[in-house]
């Protein structure tokens, strides 16, 4: 049986930024049988969304990521320090309370990472997808399905609103992903259509293979 399996989000791929200018994509992680990295995907989507940031915050966030994936837990807190302090320095700066939730999950500290998840789409950057699937995530793996689901639910209609403003194969990837967790008949119709939309995109096949028919939700929600 195979077993690979998707992580999803930039909160489990961490969100760091390639230089002073430009901000990296939401990196996703797609795991090998081995648990190892089989090919990190991005999403276009985030490009360039920190020019508007300081170079010190920047800087701050790059270096806390560095820090993190080291993997271990005096690095995890020494980011968080970074971190810590970029948020004092702006906070709308939505990167580092993003990432400082992915050391809090990592540290198996599910609520605190919650609470970061829920503050990050209450006051701060409410059409952000990809924190509403990581809130549905978290519920999930703490045993709360049916708040999860609402979470679920919700990432799918703030992922839709973004793709009504710009079409992204990305985001549709991770829609339809989204709705194969809440109903896998209509995940899979979804990809399927977006495989025959866009023929001459090669990796959605792979997208639907590694995301589809080789995910196993618990195994993701175990990984966390």
């Amino acid at each position: 049986m195979r077993k690979y399996i998707f992580y999803i989000s930039i909160l489990i791929g961490v969100i760091a930024c390639k230089n002073k200018n430009t901000d990296t994509p939401v990196s996703h992680n797609i795991m090998g049988k081995e648990g190892g990295v089989k090919k990190e995907l991005s999403n276009p989507e985030h490009n360039n969304k920190q020019a508007k940031f300081s170079a010190e915050l920047i800087k701050l966030n790059e270096q806390a990521t560095l820090l993190i994936n080291k993997r271990n837990e005096t690095s995890y807190q020494e980011a968080i320090k970074l971190l810590d302090k970029a948020i004092r320095l702006d906070t709308t700066y939505y990167m580092a309370y993003s990432n400082k939730a992915v050391i809090l999950t990592r540290l198996g500290k599910y609520n605190e990472a919650i609470n970061i998840y829920r503050h990050l789409v209450t006051n701060i950057k409410p059409d952000y997808p990809e924190a509403f699937t990581m809130l549905g995530m978290l519920y999930d793996k703490i045993g709360e399905k049916s708040t999860a689901k609402e979470y679920y639910k919700k990432a799918v209609q703030k992922y839709s609103d973004r793709i009504s403003k710009k079409e992204e194969v990305m985001d549709m990837i991770n829609r339809a992903h989204l709705n194969y967790i809440l109903d896998k008949e209509k995940g899979l119709n979804e990809i399927d259509s977006l495989i025959k939309v866009y023929p001459k995109n090669d990796e959605l096949p792979m997208y639907k293979e590694y995301m589809f028919l080789d995910y196993n939700h618990q195994k993701a929600l175990d990984d966390l």
